[in-house]
Order: C-alpha cells, then structure tokens, then sequence
C-alpha cells in the first residue's frame, strides 16, 4: 500500500488533532479551575486535572521524592504529602538524558518527541481515564528510548480514543535514566549504594506501588494491571518480571519490538562506573562526592557507555527468559517486532544496491563474517523471493535489531510450557517517504494506541485500512489487559505461540496467523552470528 503525505479530515482524526494541541501546549490557566470534580484523591494529597476529547487528564503526578544530592543513585523515597489541592494539568520534568541523535535516526521520530524541561525532581506519572469512578483495567506504559532517554510525555501516547471506547486507565511514567538510573556503586560506596544499578528500575517498581495504592481513585481496578512498552519500554517491562519487588504488582504484559534477554553484568557495571569516577576525578572511596556534581556534570560523562539494569542476583534475579526462571511464567504475555524495524535509522539503504553493496553492508553494517554471508543472504532470499537487494538488507537488520530476540523470547517461554504467550508480526506499511519507509521501528505504537493522528508524519493519509487495523490491534491489546488473551471479534482466531504449534499473527492490511513465518531467516541469522 503506497500512501501520500495528506492527512484525511475525518471526524476521528479531526478530533484526536485537537486533542494533540492540548498534549503539547500548557493549559489556559483558570480552565476547569474550580472544577471539584476534577479533584482526585491520592496518598499524598489531592489532585486537580482537566478534561479533554471526553477524558480525564492527570499530569505530572509525583510518585516518588525528588533523586538529587544526597538522593542520587539511591532507591526511591516516599513523595511528600501535601495539603492544598495540587495542580495537575502540565507534564512533570523529564531525567537528566542524552538527547535523540536525530541525525542517526529517522526525523518523523523527532517531531513527536516531549522536549520539555529535564530535573533530577522528574519521578512523575500521568494518567488519562474515562472517569473517577468505576473499576477499569489498567494499562501502565513505559516510554521507549532504550534505557537512556526519553518520557511519558511525548504526543504519541496521547490516546482518549483507546481510553474511552476500549474503557481502560492510561498511566505513563517517567523514572531515572541512563547514568542516573544505573550507575552500580555497589563495589564502591557500601551497602547504601547496593541496589544502585538498578535504580531506574525501582522507579518504575515505585510506580506500580503507587497504582497499587491510588488507582482506584481514578476509575481503575488494582487488580487488574498490564505493563506494557515499545522498544526500551518493552526491555522494561520484561525486566520487571525478573524483579521479585515487582512481584504481584501487575498482571499481564505486553513487549513491542523490545525484550531483555540478559542484563548487564556485575563485572561490566564495574568496569563502567570506574570510568566514570575517572572522567569526574573521583577517588573510587570517595563517591559520596557524585552528590557534590551538577546533574549536567554526571551527564557529560556518561557518553559511550552502556547503561541497563544489572543482573546483581537480588534486585534483578536473571532473566525472565531463562528456562530455570520460574518468578513471571504464570503472567500472560503479548510480544513482537516490526517487519523493517532497521528503517528507523538513517543508515539503512532505501535506495537499491548490488550484489556486493548487500554483501559489503551486511558485512560492515551488520557484523557479519565474510566467509558466512552468502548462506546468509541465500537464506533470506528463498524466504523473501519479491524483495530487491535493499529490501533483504532491510530484514536482515530488522531481525537483527529486534525480530530474532522476540521469537527467542517466545520460543524460551514455550519451552517453559503453558499457553499464554501470543506473538505478532506488524508488517502496515506506513505512507512516509511514499510508502518507502515500510514498517520501521515504533509504527506500531499508533495503531495499539488507536491515535493515528498522533503520528501522522510517519502514518501519512489515515486510509480506511489503517484505522481498521487500528480498530483491530486496540481491541486486541485491550482485551489482552482485560482477560489476559488478545482474543477478538475484529482478528482471525489467534492461538498462542507454543513448542507446538507456533502461532504467529501476521499485522497488516489482512490479518492472518502463519506459523513460524520467519524461521528460515532467523535460523540463518543465528548462524550466522555465530
């Protein structure tokens, strides 16, 4: 499907601009000001937010202390309470992080990334529900940008359309990043600092505690919670299920074209801090002097290196993968990938190349030795016989960026048993670049949400079939956190991913289960990387 650059006018999409003007703009002061019914209650104090496009806006809810100073590198504090009814009608301050290099990556990204105000004070999160009352599932989702940068604030998680006809509770969350949230200390500044790799992950463990404990009070039922994320946002969420503080505190999960397989190492988390005391002119038994540093100071420091969660054997036990690890077997879980996930950078040819242009780019681009990428390309070829010679670059670098570790996944977690995995294969073609673009990295999001308009710059014209397809990943989602099955009258029957028989909804214009559809290439793939 080749679409052009000219958003359709409809009602929905006339209605969801608009409501994209109130998520990027500050509220007209005095609107709905004294409004008591506005007013919800929570631990810490009353909050008062809007209405918008039929929901309930709450934003820049604290849940947790402010991180500074002393504070830093430490698990999360209580939030301390309030009297007077608290303003709740603007996004809270992002984490310290680096900002997109958008020069590496594709510009519809850019355009819809939240660019407010950064403050080690950014523990906050935001909720968007059809009313106060009532007991609706609760879907908490955590923004993408690996484990390094970006918000719960960003456009494309506005979504009322999702809030009111699928009636469900929407919480985004910010929480600590990069250097901020996974610095381990834990060699070098005591028992303090022993959970101090993992603490971006304890945030977000805060922010379920405070779901568990306020939600209600905002139309939503405690008992019934799906995490859910896209890229950096799906490695969180799977991490949580590594995490025995986070046991009980959700109830399904979904991982979009992001798994963590394995965290970081101890020895690894080591070697990195050590650098950054370096850089900082720290002595390694004096870290207590971090909380002397400017937050920009820590964060000028903290280039090149890799910061993820730590696998210390406490705070994060392994992998939620490990066919020994039993902590999150019992929780349903949704997973997949994008079928040209690597379009999202701006490296990855859109134009056609020869033979040896394929073989030099996998070669060079992708890793891959010399003497194995024939096989390589062979493979994938007899698999994708329509594809030009770019279009095969496209998939192996998108299985390799995102595709090979969700069915590793799905296939670790079949090999626990049960039948509560489901696996998806998004594949619309997005209107971008006239069509060119294909079905990059985070093209899902919109359609999960049901807020195409959101992305228009990547959707382009909102045709008939993708609102369909909306129509159809939004029930599926939703249903999925309601009953913990993605089951719906709008899709083909879609039966879960098992040793088996693995089931794998293919999404796009027509909606089909295929099994094991990318099996040879991903085969290829793993020899190929030895």
């Amino acid at each position: 499907m080749i679409k052009g650059l000219n958003v359709s006018l409809n009602r929905r999409v006339l209605m969801q601009g608009a409501g994209a003007l109130l998520a990027v703009s500050a509220l007209p002061r005095g609107l709905m000001a004294q409004d008591d019914a506005l007013v919800a209650q929570t631990s810490a104090g009353p909050v008062r937010g809007f209405s918008a496009d039929g929901t309930l806006m709450y934003r820049g809810i604290p849940y947790a202390g402010s991180a500074d100073g002393a504070n830093r590198f430490l698990p999360p504090r209580p939030v301390e309470a309030w009297t007077d009814v608290r303003d709740a009608t603007e996004f809270g301050a992002r984490s310290p992080a680096a900002e997109y290099p958008m020069q590496v990556l594709m510009e519809e990204e850019g355009l819809d990334l939240d660019a407010g105000p950064m403050s080690e004070e950014s523990l906050f999160l935001n909720v968007q529900t059809p009313a106060l009352d009532g007991a609706r599932p609760v879907m908490v989702w955590y923004h993408g940008g690996s484990f390094t940068s970006g918000s719960g604030g960003s456009m494309r998680y506005y979504a009322p359309e999702l809030v009111l006809e699928k009636d469900v509770v929407l919480v985004t969350v910010n929480h600590r990043l990069g250097i901020f949230g996974f610095l381990d200390l834990s060699r070098f500044g005591g028992e303090q600092y022993a959970q101090s790799g993992n603490v971006g992950m304890l945030d977000i463990v805060a922010s379920l505690e405070w779901v568990r404990d306020n939600i209600a009070n905002f139309g939503g039922d405690p008992s019934n919670v799906t995490v859910f994320g896209e890229s950096g946002g799906g490695s969180k969420v799977t991490t949580l299920m590594a995490m025995p503080a986070a046991e009980g505190l959700f109830h399904r999960v979904i991982a979009q074209s992001g798994v963590a397989l394995q965290s970081q190492s101890p020895d690894a988390a080591e070697a990195t801090t050590r650098t950054v005391l370096e850089r900082l002119g720290i002595a390694e038994d004096d870290v207590a002097a971090l909380g002397e540093k400017t937050w920009e100071d820590i964060l000028a420091v903290s280039n090149g290196l890799d910061w993820r969660p730590v696998e210390d054997g406490a705070t994060v036990a392994g992998s939620a993968f490990d066919p020994q690890a039993r902590l999150s077997a019992d929780i349903p879980l949704l997973l997949g990938s994008n079928a040209h996930e690597a379009n999202f950078f701006n490296a990855t040819p859109f134009e056609p190349i020869d033979d040896e242009g394929l073989r030099m780019a996998l070669i060079e681009g992708q890793g891959i030795a010399e003497d194995r990428v024939e096989d390589l390309i062979a493979a994938y070829q007899a698999a994708n016989p329509d594809l030009e010679n770019h279009q095969i670059y496209q998939r192996i670098a998108s299985d390799a960026f995102m595709g090979a570790s969700a069915f590793t996944a799905a296939d670790r977690r079949a090999e626990m048993g049960g039948d509560n995995t489901w696996v998806y294969f998004f594949a619309m073609a997005q209107g971008a670049r006239d069509g060119l673009i294909g079905a990059p990295h985070t093209a899902e999001i919109a359609y999960a949400l049901d807020n195409l308009a959101q992305a228009e710059r990547l959707v382009g014209t909102i045709d008939p079939e993708d609102q369909t397809l909306a129509d159809q990943m939004s029930a599926a989602w939703t249903n999925f956190a309601r009953e913990g099955n993605p089951a719906t009258d709008l899709l083909p029957e879609w039966p879960a991913y098992t040793a088996d028989n693995r089931a794998v909804m293919i999404l796009d214009e027509n909606p089909r289960v295929e099994i094991d559809p990318l099996r040879q290439g991903l085969d290829a793939l793993a020899a190929a990387r030895g």
